[in-house]
């Protein structure tokens, strides 16, 4: 079975979620192809990208509100359509995964291939969105049933598969005595960190993301007694599978996406949210609350959950 694996440019979580899945899907005797912007290195079918500033400004990019980005004129845009449909032309792929792009889910359901959507956490409820779930054969999302983190995909639950969080390490070790703070690409600003550092002197911190990427970050969460991290789909679903007592802090991101997640996981008592951190916010009181709490991340599912995505993506392409 040949699957074509689309990853979006945007954020590292994407494409390591992806490598995830895709190891999954090899181990079943499935030839996976990348496509992509930015495949961190791997082979596979790269597209140039459609959203340099130089081309600004852009002509009616998202048709109306009908799409996400779709804008005309741009040549790069086109490119990157004309060549992922070649791509399909010439190799009729089997099912292809689309993690995420609404315009490349439509273009694949054109041409008449099987579609997987991966779901994302927050307010989808936007016409381009909606459309994009209404077209996709299924929608494999990366967290329990139990987790209510996307209501725009309530109209489609025949069709949506809860796998469970994705992630790529292992609970191992003892837990250790300091804390982690966890960030994305981006990293934390330097004052939240320091107000962290100032309200609990008594624990040692480590600073993990952004400059300070580490390519072994389960050794790290492995060996902490507290983290706070970002409310990441792949942040949230590492620390659950190490099994690590977590503070977590919504940042602004599109769709309220972040702030859905701390939300749920308050709900169900898997960890302590921050919807705003500011310099009064007390971090000693957070961590001793974090640490307090009873671990409930097995209900985040993250046990053979890329095995569970595989087997529903399997499943769309035998019909």
């Amino acid at each position: 079975m040949v699957i074509g694996y689309y990853v979006h440019h945007v954020g590292a979580g994407h494409r390591t979620r992806a490598r995830v899945v895709s190891r999954a899907l090899r181990e079943r005797g499935h030839q996976v192809v990348p496509i992509g912007s930015d495949l961190g290195g791997q082979p596979g079918l790269h597209l140039p990208r459609d959203d340099e500033e130089h081309h600004a400004p852009w002509r009616d990019p998202d048709a109306g509100g009908a799409l996400h980005w779709a804008p005309l004129g741009q040549n790069g845009f086109s490119t990157r359509m004309a060549q992922v449909a070649r791509w399909v032309d010439k190799t009729c792929p089997d099912v292809v995964v689309v993690d995420v792009s609404v315009e490349v889910t439509l273009v694949m359901r054109l041409l008449g291939v099987p579609t997987v959507v991966v779901g994302q956490p927050g307010d989808r409820s936007d016409s381009a969105h909606q459309l994009g779930y209404q077209c996709a054969t299924a929608i494999v999302a990366p967290w329990p049933r139990v987790a209510t983190l996307c209501p725009g995909l309530d109209q489609f639950g025949s069709k949506v598969h809860h796998v469970g969080g994705v992630s790529s390490l292992h609970r191992r070790g003892e837990r250790g005595t300091g804390g982690v703070v966890l960030s994305g690409r981006d990293g934390w600003e330097q004052p939240f960190v320091d107000d962290l550092r100032r309200h609990t002197p008594h624990m040692r911190w480590v600073e993990v993301g952004g400059k300070r990427w580490v390519e072994d970050v389960g050794t790290v969460l492995n060996t902490a007694r507290v983290v706070v991290t970002h409310a990441g789909q792949n942040a949230i679903a590492d620390v659950a599978r190490c099994d690590v007592p977590t503070i977590v802090v919504a940042q602004s991101r599109p769709y309220a996406e972040q702030h859905f997640m701390a939300s749920e996981l308050d709900r169900l008592g898997l960890a302590v949210p921050v919807h705003r951190a500011v310099p009064s916010t007390r971090w000693d009181h957070l961590v001793c609350e974090a640490v307090a709490r009873h671990s409930r991340w097995s209900t985040w599912q993250t046990e053979g959950s890329a095995a569970r995505a595989a087997a529903a993506i399997e499943g769309v392409a035998h019909g």
